[in-house]
């Protein structure tokens, strides 16, 4: 029987608690925090794991609205018209959302390079429209870090 990943890290989490922790002399303050940071993000991990399927997929329909809203607005040049197709070409296909992000960068940048003024007026607008409801999801993700006062309060 193969350990589940839960047992692995929680096998982790014991030895750095319990051996690795306890053997660290009192004046190794960097060793003993980075330890303790370590367990932290280790336990974090374990948390999400069950989390992780539906969190991917969330991204990849935030990225997927991002690019079809860019795609409804981009005009352009040649240069910009090469990245619209590009980022067709990934949407029509079961792209994740790092791949359909990457190509709604490399539009993001053609239409900078010869994007017609309104597309990139609107492309920005855009952008922080999508990306400021991300973030929060991102947010929400990462709160047991600890590291998002807002998010603690």
């Amino acid at each position: 029987m193969t350990p589940s990943i839960e047992h692995r890290l929680d096998s982790v989490i014991r030895a750095l608690s319990d051996i690795i922790l306890p053997a660290l002399p009192a004046s190794a303050n960097l060793a003993t925090e980075q330890t303790r940071l370590a367990i932290g993000h280790l336990k974090i991990l374990k948390a999400q794991i069950p989390l992780v399927h539906d969190f991917e997929e969330d991204e990849t329909r935030d990225a997927r609205a991002l690019g079809e809203a860019l795609l409804a607005a981009a005009q352009g040049g040649p240069v910009t018209q090469k990245a619209v197709s590009a980022l067709r070409e990934l949407m029509a296909v079961s792209a994740c959302g790092s791949e359909i992000n990457a190509g709604v960068v490399a539009l993001l940048d053609a239409g900078a390079v010869d994007g017609e003024s309104a597309f990139q007026r609107q492309s920005v607008a855009i952008t922080i429209e999508h990306e400021a409801a991300r973030a929060l999801k991102d947010r929400k993700w990462f709160a047991p870090m600890g590291f998002d006062a807002e998010m603690n309060s």
